[in-house]
Parts: C-alpha cells; sequence; structure tokens
C-alpha cells in the first residue's frame, strides 16, 4: 500500500494497495483501504483519490464497495498496459 498527501489540497492520493493472491476475499483489501483513509484524516486530507485500470475489475468492485465514486476516464494514463486507460476514483473523508 503506499499514498501521498498534498497538504495544501488536502487531498491524500493511494497509489496502491495489493493483497497477496492466496490472501484475496479475506476483507484484506477493505481492511487496508479503511487504514490509509483513517491515515489520511489524521494527516487532515478531506478527500482521497486513486486511478485503477479500466480492466481491473477486482479492484473496481473493492474500491465501489468501499465507497469511492468513480469520477472519470483517464484517457491513455499508462504507458505500459493496453488498453492505456484508468478511471480515476475519489471520495470524501470524513472528518
Amino acid at each position: 500500500m503506499g499514498a501521498f498527501v498534498h497538504g495544501g489540497w488536502k487531498v491524500g492520493t493511494i497509489y496502491t494497495v495489493n493483497v497477496h493472491p492466496e490472501a484475496r476475499g479475506r476483507g484484506l483489501g477493505k481492511r487496508l483501504l479503511a487504514t490509509i483513509e483513517r491515515r489520511l484524516a489524521r494527516e487532515g486530507c478531506l478527500r482521497v483519490v486513486l486511478q485503477v485500470h479500466v480492466d481491473n475489475r477486482a479492484a473496481i468492485a473493492l474500491y465501489e464497495g468501499a465507497g469511492y465514486e468513480r469520477l472519470r476516464l483517464l484517457r491513455n494514463y499508462y504507458q505500459v498496459y493496453d488498453p492505456p486507460h484508468a478511471y480515476l476514483y475519489g471520495k470524501p473523508i470524513p472528518e
């Protein structure tokens, strides 16, 4: 899991959430998201955003199940994937 906080904007960006394939389906992804959201809230963030490949159905289901909203399509976001597109997701963080 990796995240970055931009204090001036009060927005945290999640860069990666990885759960080993043998450990999937146990709620670890949701717990990781909840943990990083709490940490971002402690840092003063009011919102969290992330990007996900358009074909990553498992991650999309995880994020939508955790209350993230698809904000827009990011065309040609990736340089190494085909298709190269991602979705931008976001979620407010309660104070």
